[in-house]
């Protein structure tokens, strides 16, 4: 019981502030109705002047007050009461202990209207994180609506119970997630092996460790899947292997805690060359570990913008949204040997021509299908380097207006064309290695 009192007490300063609003509406309405009437202009004055500082000092205490509140121990805004249809709760008791909380505007609810995505900045004691809910509230009403569907109710069910009646509970059986239930639930299962499933199962977070994954942690996991598998793609492939993503926090409901990188590759567009150069280069080296790597696992970025990557105080690059990345066991096609399975695979991008460099033309089955792929290569020079690569003002590719004093000017400038849209059959294959040395040498000397 002695746990439930802070939350009540917060509720009830919340109902104050709210009387005081009122409070405040109701004497400015009966002010105003007196000021209109017959008044010497000393009075006036000084009942205007009255009226004002008494709004301000109003204003201030809301605004004192939401700065000194932390919206993160209000499970209402975590929305934690529908777990387990959420993502989990490794970090519910640290929100509750209010060592985490948001930063600046983001305290902010009435802001919510314009932060769309949902991502909120704050930290977790002494280290700056963001804090996602994975979607729009329209697509998180949607996956409500599904999961009640599932269970042939209607659309307001109650998630928390509803959720294990619904066929997402076989999913997972004897402590193995099985092929059969979730392929093609999201881009991380488009085609999944057992060895993937199986690697996802032993890194899960979201686990009480002593007794293994319990039921309602399994559906948490399920939850995740179905809606956006980027906790999972965190916790698989972990920054701590080299993998170039965020280091996963934890979850409390429908939100995960995830690293603050720093700032979106974007501000760094209009950057002096020797910035962007080297960045252009730390690019080239994240998509041949994605695509080539002693896990033996192709991770295919299908979504690729300068807001999906972020940049470290060290100049490393990190993919910061990794909700459409297609993974792909190579070990599961040398053992199947799909049609053409040896054949190289080369991205084509004909149906985006005269379409900005958000178009990103792939098949999933083909990428799936293939042990070798430039599709990340495509993705890069096409989305990012490349000259004709364009975002809202952005032009020319983040290697644009590249110095004279570049002896390699026109070779690099050669190469970028070849990666984009190659001259001959396989050419991507030899031009991307050669763009990466190239940028590296140039990155060295801007030293």
């Amino acid at each position: 019981m002695a746990g439930a009192r802070p939350q009540n007490r917060r509720y009830n300063v919340n109902e104050a502030m709210d009387q005081i609003f009122a409070d405040t509406c109701y004497i400015m309405k009966v002010w105003s109705q007196r000021l209109d009437r017959p008044l010497n202009i000393i009075k006036k004055r000084k009942s205007i002047i009255a009226l004002t500082l008494f709004v301000f000092c109003i204003i201030y205490m809301k605004i004192y007050y939401v700065f000194s509140k932390n919206q993160l121990q209000n499970f209402e805004f975590l929305e934690s009461r529908k777990c387990p249809a959420c993502y989990g709760t490794s970090l519910c008791g640290s929100f509750q202990r209010g060592e985490l909380d948001l930063e600046s505007f983001y305290k902010f609810r009435l802001l919510d209207v314009v932060n769309v995505k949902n991502v909120f900045f704050g930290r977790h004691q002494e280290k700056s994180v963001v804090f996602k809910k994975l979607g729009h509230n329209t697509e998180l009403k949607k996956l409500d609506e599904k999961i009640c569907k599932k269970a042939n109710l209607e659309p307001s069910c109650d998630l928390s119970r509803v959720i294990f009646q619904t066929d997402l509970t076989n999913a997972i059986k004897d402590g193995k997630i099985h092929v059969d239930a979730v392929k093609g639930l999201s881009d991380i299962v488009r085609c999944p092996s057992q060895r993937l499933l199986d690697r996802i199962w032993s890194r899960y977070q979201e686990r009480s460790w002593i007794g293994g994954v319990k039921h309602h942690q399994q559906l948490n996991l399920i939850t995740t899947l179905l809606f956006n598998p980027e906790p999972l793609i965190l916790q698989t492939f972990p920054k701590t292997e080299g993998w170039p993503f965020p280091e996963y926090e934890g979850a409390c409901g429908r939100f995960i805690v995830e690293e603050n990188i720093g700032p979106s590759l974007g501000t760094f567009f209009h950057h002096p060359w020797e910035e962007r150069v080297k960045l252009a280069y730390q690019l080239t080296e994240l998509c041949e570990r994605l695509t080539n790597n002693n896990d033996d696992y192709a991770l295919y970025l299908t979504d690729v913008t300068y807001d999906n990557f972020a940049v470290a105080a060290d100049g490393s690059v990190y993919v910061i949204d990794a909700e459409n990345i297609v993974v792909v066991d190579k070990k599961k096609i040398r053992n199947d040997k799909p049609a053409d399975w040896d054949v190289a695979l080369e991205a084509i991008n004909d149906d985006c021509k005269g379409v900005n460099s958000d178009c990103l033309m792939f098949s999933p089955d083909l990428l799936c299908s293939r042990l070798q792929a430039d599709h990340n290569y495509f993705a890069l020079c096409h989305a990012i380097l490349g000259p004709e690569a364009t975002h809202s003002l952005m032009y020319g590719g983040l290697l644009h207006d590249i110095p004279g004093t570049v002896l390699e000017k026109q070779q690099l400038l050669h190469l970028l064309a070849e990666c984009q849209q190659p001259k001959e059959r396989y050419g991507r294959f030899k031009a991307f290695p050669a763009l990466m040395a190239l940028l590296k040498k140039l990155a060295e000397e801007s030293r």
